[in-house]
């Protein structure tokens, strides 16, 4: 495609206007959205030296085709080129006018490299975890060269009879247990299932949410992934902006028994879809031993099936209490993109790192041994 121009800017706010239309019209994850972009950008990327480089390209006509909201991370001697949100972020994608996918094609995403090189100096590009489709749109990235991420995001769709839908996929007894649990759960207070709506709320959720990670973490010893620099001023930060007008770009929902927090959910989520980001529980004795973290995961399937969302995902990588509610898989792809000679191999040394991650995936015994490892066992 020919006519097209690229423009890379290494602030939002030149980009802000382009990313709005693109908000409100194209096709995106949540995960780009502006406004959690900009509270990553604003605290994880200050604190980890983090640079913007959002791309945007304008077709022949000047119409905004595409934004990606990229950012370059410094690991001595190498500038690598990623999506914004780093681990925190499930899927990365642009955002696209919806004709985009015609007009990006491969000669056109070269010109998009090519002028991050010449931006940024970067050696390399590494995007991972990319959806190749989103709700009906093929990602245009995908026709680059690419391979399977190391691991799926796990999903289901709603159905009609969200009751029906429930019962097939938990049994008789697995339902009963939950009722039983939450009728014990009942005797510490009344248990409610909400939404933080509120500052004050939100900031009672996220205290709870953030004690009861370091907590499970501590319990684990594990390192605390959310105590790393600017990690709870950005989901602070994303869960307060426009929080009143019921718009945040994380949205925190609870399990109460009474006045107290049992149980937390942060997830990103469109008009059509629910994105799980991460959950915490009470690890306490008269609270654990009820399922506090099952039940929230229960009731939340409710609420969004009321609120009419079409998708529910948990987010990449598995875990036990995927597998009870999600048939679907959401097919990942990474792309790595030199940009120079030294990112020929930068480049192949990541093509061997993720070659062996797959490996290990596939193979229960290795994973488990690495699993052991972590956990200093």
């Amino acid at each position: 495609m020919t006519g097209l121009s690229y423009r890379i800017h290494d602030s939002v706010e030149p980009a802000r206007g382009d990313w709005h239309r693109l908000e409100a019209e194209g096709a995106h994850t949540p995960y780009q959205r502006l406004g959690w972009s900009e509270a990553y950008l604003a605290h994880v990327g200050v604190a980890e030296g983090i640079k913007p480089a959002i791309a945007v390209i304008h077709g022949a006509d000047g119409a905004v085709l595409a934004l990606f909201p990229f950012c370059v991370t410094h690991a001595r001697p190498a500038r690598i080129v990623r999506f914004v949100g780093g681990k925190h972020a499930n899927f990365n994608m642009g955002l696209f006018a919806r004709d985009a996918g015609r007009l990006l094609d491969a000669p056109a995403l070269a010109g998009l490299f090519k002028a991050l090189h010449a931006a940024t100096g970067a050696q390399t590009a590494i995007l991972e975890n990319q959806p190749r489709q989103w709700q009906g749109f093929a990602n245009p990235l995908a026709v680059l060269p690419c391979r399977d991420s190391p691991e799926p995001a796990y999903k289901f769709s709603f159905t009609n009879d969200v009751a029906a839908m429930l019962e097939a996929k938990l049994s008789p007894d697995a339902r009963r247990k939950l009722k039983r649990k939450e009728r014990k759960l009942g005797e510490l207070g009344a248990v409610s299932f909400r939404r933080a709506e509120t500052q004050e709320e939100l900031r009672r959720v996220l205290d709870a949410f953030f004690r009861q990670k370091a907590e499970r973490f501590a319990a684990l010893g594990q390192p605390d992934v959310f105590a790393e620099p600017g990690v709870a001023a950005f989901i602070t930060a994303a869960s307060s902006v426009g929080l009143e007008q019921g718009n945040p770009a994380i949205e925190m929902y609870y399990t109460a028994a009474g006045e107290r927090i049992v149980a937390t959910y942060g997830a990103a989520i469109s008009p059509e879809r629910f994105c799980g980001m991460f959950t915490s529980f009470d690890s306490s004795e008269d609270v654990f031993r009820w399922s506090p973290g099952d039940l929230m995961l229960y009731h939340l399937i409710g609420m969004m099936s009321a609120r009419g969302l079409k998708v529910f995902d948990l987010g990449v990588g598995e875990a036990h209490y995927k597998g009870g509610y999600c048939d679907e898989y959401e097919a990942l792809f990474d792309t790595v993109m030199p940009l120079s000679m030294t990112g020929h191999a930068l480049s192949l040394a990541y093509g061997a790192a993720a070659a062996a991650k797959h490996r290990i995936k596939a193979s229960p015994r290795a994973l488990a041994l690495v699993n052991r490892l972590r956990r200093g066992g």
